[in-house]
């Protein structure tokens, strides 16, 4: 699909790891890429975004149109939303999306969780949802710094509040060019809740641990003990999903395991903060799992048990 890139306008919401990369890389694509920024506002404004890809090589984007509220953000065709799932109630209470958007403008979400979207469809309705989830590792060094360590892949379904499948739309089509466009892989989905499954049993049972013990995934994967407790939680999440009509992509789970397994462990500073964020995202992860699984009857006491544990520990 043939695109005109640079009569695109993109308005990434949120500068963390995955926003800054994924924005740098549009930007270096020739993309009109707008970043709304908050705490690494001036560090941006300042130096840029750097970006350490995973073959070594370091590309800078030096000049970045870059704001710290939304009164000067002009409209754009695609909004991305990059920030923590928890912060949306707070966004979208002093922003209202729609005033950001041009007429037939469509809303990413890549952010983490599940059955978070009804809120944002609230918010931008009568416009499209394309909720995505992204497969990417990315640190965030500093507030100008990401280092991508692995993966390059997305996938995107049409967001529906009532049904599973959803039929590929032709924005769908339109935003799969463009991001390959910036040399992510790209995939529509029709059951977008299967990935988001899939992407859970992956994380929930290292974010867990990683908060309750302060250890990076390497380390916990490496160790014994601590690896056996987290199969287990993980293999209750694969088998809750299957009861939930969304099969996980095993294949896929097992790579990024061996992949995180050989990672370096990386400093206390950024342990400590990945730490923080899980508390953070708590209810977004664990909390909307179980709301979800409570109205479908389903009972997950692993799931429950480092739901609680978190909520305290926190």
């Amino acid at each position: 699909m043939k695109l005109d890139i640079k009569n695109i306008s993109i308005a990434i919401l949120g500068t963390g790891a995955v926003g800054s990369y994924v924005g740098a890389c549009l930007q270096q694509s020739g993309c009109d890429i707008h970043f709304l920024a908050r705490s690494t506002y001036k560090a941006i404004k300042s130096d840029g975004i750097t970006v350490h890809e995973a073959d070594g090589k370091i590309f800078n984007i030096k000049t970045v149109k870059v704001y710290n509220n939304t009164d000067t953000l002009p409209k754009a065709d695609v909004v991305i939303l990059t920030t923590r799932t928890a912060q949306n109630k707070s966004l979208f209470a002093s922003l209202v999306i729609n005033n950001l958007l041009k007429t037939n403008g469509i809303v990413i979400s890549l952010q983490n969780g599940i059955d978070f979207e009804r809120a944002i469809i609230a918010a931008i309705s009568p416009h499209e949802l394309l909720s995505g989830t992204s497969w990417i590792k990315v640190t965030q060094l500093t507030p100008s710094v990401v280092r991508h360590d692995f993966g390059n892949r997305i996938l995107l379904g049409t967001y529906h509040n009532e049904r599973l499948n959803v039929p590929v739309s032709q924005s769908g089509k339109k935003v799969k060019a463009l991001l390959e466009h910036a040399g992510f892989a790209v995939e529509l989905i029709e059951n977008i809740q299967a990935v988001q499954w899939t992407k859970l049993a992956l994380n929930l049972p290292l974010f867990a641990f990683m908060a309750l013990y302060k250890k990076s995934a390497s380390e916990l994967l490496n160790n014994e003990t601590w690896n056996q407790q987290i199969t287990t939680f993980r293999q209750e999440l694969i088998n809750t999903a299957q009861a939930c009509s969304c099969p996980v992509d095993h294949i896929f789970i097992d790579k990024t395991l061996a992949d995180l397994k050989k990672m370096s462990i990386p400093s206390q500073k950024i342990i400590d903060a990945a730490a923080n964020r899980v508390r953070v995202e708590i209810e977004a992860n664990f909390g909307n799992l179980l709301r979800l699984l409570e109205k479908k009857k389903i009972t997950a006491l692993l799931l429950r048990n480092y739901y609680e544990k978190l909520s305290n520990f926190s």
